[in-house]
Order: structure tokens, then C-alpha cells, then sequence
């Protein structure tokens, strides 16, 4: 028996390799023989090919449905994930901003300035989703007011039994003319202008009316455990029936 050529390593891509067949005589005789079944075309039946295209179908219906709703807002991949803080986290976030907020005598715009959106996110990125609305500001701080209060009082109280220090009590327009007097320079160098609240006033603005409303400030002011040392009003004589 003759001897045949040795077969040949082929290495290329699958349609190389079909080519090959067709002029492969090694690969001619073993089917001749049967020793070697050629390959047979996958028959697909048509309800696979049906129910295929119409699962394209609908998807593309969904796509474009999608891209010509009116919610044009863009879309960021955070919203498809859970809140970057847990309910506590988040209450905690808003105390400190607030605290932020007034140790710095923001006003409540700075939360939508582009500089404070642009410190968060240098910070941590995922912040700055977690940052309120303007709008917002005034409710987290009903929810927190009480609770600052409390520990400013206390923070004053225990610094003036540390220093044996008094309150000057101020009254309506001394507040402002105090930044620009002499009154004003001591209370920058030696102490902090604070305004203690803002009260309703009636129809009177003779000296009585503003004395008996700021002894029921002071007397509220005393209940904190503040220590007045001197009281400042503004001109009362001018109504000539009191001078306070």
C-alpha cells in the first residue's frame, strides 16, 4: 500500500479551516467511507425565529417610548443605587450643615452656591446628593433649633462662671449702631454680638412699651442663666414720657 502524505497543522480562522475540507484528501476518504459525518446546517424552526424578533421588537418599542418621554432631566447612575447615608447618617449630616451654616453666618443661599456643590464634591462626590434645597434649610433648622439652643446657653453659662463676665443687653437699632461705635470695637475685641431673638411689638413706641418689653426679655434672658451686666437701649426720651 502506498504511503499518503502525513496531514498538515492547519492554524488559521474557522472558515480556513472549512476551505481546507473541501480539498483535505484525508478528510474527502473518511467521509467516502463513512468513517466521518459532515457537519450538518442547524435547522431552526421559525416559531424560535418569530418569537425572537418580536422580543427586539418590543425592546425597541420601550427605547424610543423612553427617549420621547417629556422627562428630559439626565440621568445619573447613583439614582439606580440605594441613599449614599442611612436615615441617622443623614439627620447627622444636616445638624453639622446647620451648625456650619451659623458658626460662619451663612445665608441660606450659600447651600445652592456653585462653590459649596463644588467643595462636596472634591470632598466625597456622593455627598453633594445628600445636600438639602434652599428651601429645605428652614425646616432642618426647626428640627435642630431647640437642641442648639440649649447647648449655646449652656456653652455661655459655663464661660461666664469661668470668667465671672457679664451680658450687655441690647435693644432694637443698638445692635447695628453698635458695629460702627465705640460699644461695638469692645464687643468685637472682648466678646460676640448675638441677636437673642426677634419679638412682636404692638402699636405703641413710647419709652414704657419698650421698657416693659425688654424687662420681659430680660427676665427671659435671666431664666437661662445669663448675668446681665449692663442694659443699652435706643433714644425712648424722644416721646417725652419715659427715658429708659
Amino acid at each position: 500500500q502506498d504511503l499518503q502524505e502525513a496531514p498538515k497543522v492547519v492554524a488559521a480562522r474557522s472558515t480556513t479551516f472549512k476551505t481546507h475540507r473541501k480539498s483535505c484528501t484525508f478528510y474527502l476518504e473518511a467521509v467516502k467511507s463513512g468513517q466521518v459525518q459532515p457537519p450538518q446546517a442547524t435547522q431552526v424552526s421559525h416559531s424560535v425565529i418569530n418569537g425572537f424578533k418580536r422580543q427586539v421588537d418590543q425592546e425597541n418599542q420601550r427605547e424610543v417610548a423612553s427617549s420621547a418621554s417629556s422627562d428630559k432631566r439626565q440621568r445619573f447612575i447613583r439614582e439606580y443605587f440605594d441613599t449614599v447615608f442611612t436615615e441617622d447618617k443623614h439627620e447627622e449630616f444636616e445638624r453639622l450643615l446647620i451648625q456650619f451654616q451659623a458658626d460662619n453666618c451663612l445665608l441660606v443661599r450659600f447651600i445652592e452656591k456653585g462653590s459649596t456643590i463644588r467643595l462636596f464634591t472634591f470632598l466625597k462626590r456622593a455627598c453633594t446628593t445628600a445636600l438639602p434645597k434652599r428651601k429645605e434649610m428652614g425646616k432642618i433648622l426647626e428640627k435642630y433649633n431647640q437642641v442648639e439652643e440649649e447647648e449655646q446657653h449652656v456653652a455661655l453659662r459655663n464661660r461666664m462662671e469661668f470668667s465671672g463676665g457679664r451680658v450687655n443687653f441690647l435693644s432694637d437699632v443698638w445692635q447695628n449702631v453698635a458695629k460702627m461705635h465705640l460699644l461695638g470695637c469692645m464687643l468685637a475685641l472682648f466678646g460676640t454680638i448675638l441677636t437673642f431673638g426677634l419679638f412682636k411689638t404692638g402699636p405703641r413706641h413710647d419709652g414704657v412699651a419698650i421698657g416693659e418689653l425688654m424687662e420681659n426679655v430680660m427676665e427671659n434672658v435671666t431664666e437661662k442663666g445669663w448675668e446681665i451686666g449692663a442694659v443699652v437701649s435706643d433714644d425712648a426720651g424722644q416721646c417725652r414720657r419715659a427715658a429708659f
